[in-house]
């Protein structure tokens, strides 16, 4: 059975033959086990193999791909007076997210609550202790329910008809302006035992020329790497030194998921460059 090529998969054979000039197929079709994902076929001497990989959190890109399925995160709910916008954690679980979302938020608009985070409800606790009496927790335990499947906060606005949006947060941070991290990150990420299936299958096609394309996926983890692979001030910043990696690896061309168009690549002939991606 065949398959279609991947999103990430199209932006890498798209970028490749912008910058290379060259034609690149798929190859993986699913004919044969462990086949190697693009093939760059050059006019005037022999191909070379590309591999496509990630470094991302799938349980993360699971949820966004589900929540993307529903058109614009929104989904109705007429047991509601209001639009809902929240806030979430980028791997929260839609199954466990929609047992309590709806119970939870309309406990919200009995309360007259309108935003609420942890701090909405720190400041009820303190006034409890300070009082000494007890307040009505409806707007506590619905928030508690929120939080514990992965909710940071949510806010609500007038709508003609009523519905819930999920916003995953992809993460935030600080980048120091240069890009060697982007080395170190790049390096550990070949060591990895999970990796070693992408180098393999470059090591097994016997291409004297061999690709591997990996994406950083925007997070708290990866957040200066993807700065740095993106160069979001423009500076034209590239990385010092040589990568030190698998000898099945002769060339790295490196993305960052969500794009905003920049990435870096890395030959043993030519170095570092920064190119604009495609696709």
């Amino acid at each position: 059975m065949t398959r279609d090529l991947s999103a990430k998969e199209e932006r890498v054979k798209a970028t490749l033959e912008k910058v290379l000039g060259v034609r690149v197929e798929q190859h993986d079709d699913n004919s044969r086990p462990s086949m190697y994902d693009l093939e760059i076929r050059y006019e005037d001497r022999p191909w070379a193999a590309i591999e496509v990989t990630s470094d991302a959190d799938e349980r993360a890109l699971s949820t966004l791909g589900t929540l993307t399925k529903r058109g614009r995160f929104l989904w109705q709910s007429p047991r509601l007076g209001l639009t809902w916008g929240l806030h979430t954690r980028s791997d929260v679980l839609v199954q466990a997210l929609e047992g309590v979302v709806e119970d939870s938020l309309a406990a919200f608009e009995a309360g007259g609550l309108r935003a609420v985070d942890d701090d909405t409800f720190q400041e009820q606790l303190a006034y409890e202790r300070f009082a000494g009496q007890k307040l009505d927790n409806a707007g506590l335990e619905a928030w508690r329910a929120l939080s514990a499947v992965g909710v940071i906060r949510a806010s609500a606005s007038e709508a003609e008809t009523p519905a819930i949006a999920v916003f995953p947060e992809l993460g935030g941070g600080s980048w120091d302006g240069g890009a060697d991290l982007v080395v170190d990150w790049i390096e550990e990420f070949c060591a990895r035992p999970a990796s070693a299936d992408n180098l393999a299958k470059l090591e097994r096609s016997g291409a004297a020329e061999t690709h591997l394309a990996v994406f950083a996926h925007l997070s708290d983890e990866l957040w200066a790497v993807c700065s740095a692979i993106e160069d979001r001030p423009g500076t034209g910043v590239l990385p010092s030194r040589e990568p030190q990696l698998p000898a099945a690896v002769g060339n790295i061309w490196l993305f960052t998921t969500p794009s905003r168009g920049g990435a870096l690549t890395w030959s043993r002939s030519g170095g570092w460059q920064r190119v604009s991606i495609s696709g």
